[in-house]
């Protein structure tokens, strides 16, 4: 080992020995207050054991033409959870695990109707590790039995001592919340506010432009969407997704008549946003989260009886018992791991090289 890796090493023990993070009070602080840390095997008689966190996305390097699909990356890194969160989330520690072919991922594997009227946790029943573990079988003895139990085979990740599946994945609020259920609300919203002739879509385009966005939200503004009502879609970046989100009422407040019920749909949305979001979680939080969410879900089924709801609206669902499980939810999102894909996306176009496009 190298007088440099000492010292990397070194430090490294002296941040981990710093952030300890366990609360003796009420509190959700990090994923250390969570339900499965304080009953992990591993955690609970080591606790400055790694906490090695993995993150998988995809990227394309060539996101236009007919090469789409060709160019696509399936990008793999890894970060500890022992850091404290102002070092986590900096580009330099996130560490490249894996590049290789999206194409390649999906040959090889890493892999209702209840979910449209249903809005409470508890009328569902989790997946255990034993009950996967019996799918699994199940399903290799007969594959019909995929498409019944939802899964085709075992992930070589349970081979590893202290890791399950079934209890490691938290929830991505990026790709739950921001690049899912909320655009989704606010294109029924915004669509119909138009078709109720509350406002037009050059209306809400103009709001967009020319609000005066300050500090952060400067570098996430959102970007104008189409004017055609057949071709309009709230379609932007998490960050720009959530920006919108917070400064819609104050940017078309002024424009929405009082007691409107699908402007009222836009505040709960917020509401529970905000709840999801709080990087500090108590038990009384966490109650008026599952309220909040499940009220909301049934005012959407109430004034679009007609939407289809995705996997990720019904996810929701199940947010107050993550929490509890694994902490704060904004501790474990992917937003700054999306982050990263910059740097890979620079190499490609400054080689200019699209040969063995992972090796470059």
């Amino acid at each position: 080992m190298t007088d440099r890796n000492r010292t990397s090493w070194h430090y490294l023990g002296l941040h981990i020995k710093c952030y300890i993070h366990r609360n003796h009070n009420a509190f959700l602080h990090s994923g250390c207050d969570g339900t499965l840390f304080k009953s992990h095997d591993l955690f609970c008689s080591e606790p400055t054991a790694l906490q090695i966190q993995l993150y998988c996305d995809d990227f394309n390097v060539n996101p236009l033409g007919n090469k789409v699909r060709t160019y696509k990356i399936g990008a793999f890194y890894f970060t500890l959870g022992n850091l404290h969160p102002c070092y986590r989330s900096k580009l330099y520690v996130m560490q490249l695990l894996c590049l290789c072919r999206s194409e390649v991922v999906k040959k090889f594997g890493l892999s209702s109707e209840e979910i449209q009227n249903k809005f409470d946790s508890d009328d569902f029943e989790l997946r255990t590790e034993e009950a996967h573990r019996h799918h699994v079988e199940s399903v290799q003895l007969h594959p019909t039995l995929a498409s019944t139990y939802g899964v085709t085979k075992d992930s070589p990740l349970n081979e590893l001592e202290y890791f399950n599946v079934v209890s490691g994945f938290p929830p991505d609020l990026a790709h739950d919340l921001f690049e899912g259920v909320v655009p989704e609300i606010l294109t029924l919203c915004l669509k119909q506010f138009v078709l109720d002739d509350v406002c037009t879509l050059d209306v809400i385009n103009n709001a967009f432009l020319n609000f005066p966005y300050q500090c952060s939200d400067k570098c996430s503004k959102p970007s104008v969407m189409s004017s055609e009502l057949s071709q309009f879609k709230v379609k932007q970046t998490a960050s720009q997704t959530w920006c919108l989100l917070r400064l819609l009422p104050i940017m078309l407040g002024d424009v929405i008549p009082p007691g409107n019920q699908y402007f009222e749909l836009i505040l709960s949305l917020i509401a529970v946003v905000e709840l999801i979001c709080a990087p500090v979680q108590d038990g009384s939080t966490i109650a008026l989260m599952k309220s909040k969410i499940t009220d909301l879900l049934y005012l959407l089924r109430e004034l679009f009886p007609d939407f289809t709801m995705k996997p990720k609206c019904h996810f929701l669902v199940h947010y107050s018992d993550l929490t509890m499980k694994y902490g704060p939810l904004s501790k474990c999102w992917t937003l700054r791991f999306k982050g990263k894909h910059s740097y890979f996306k620079q190499i490609s176009r400054q080689t200019k090289n699209m040969k063995n496009i992972c090796l470059t």
